[in-house]
């Protein structure tokens, strides 16, 4: 049995994955905003040209 061939202890699992954490960056923050704003936009598209949101259903009455 080679070295790939054998299954990974759970604990040599659980240091892979922290280090792949580790490695991968976090998301910045203004990354995060500027993608909030653009939904913002996105939903207040309508209304700014008189619509109703499609998404949004009509209130009976």
């Amino acid at each position: 049995m080679t070295e790939r061939d054998r299954p990974i202890s759970d604990a040599a699992l659980d240091r892979l994955i922290a280090q792949t954490r580790a490695a991968e960056p976090a998301p910045r923050p203004d990354f995060l905003l500027a993608l909030t704003e653009q939904a913002v936009e996105a939903m207040d598209a309508p209304r700014a040209a008189g619509q109703r949101a499609a998404a949004v259903p009509a209130r009976p009455g």
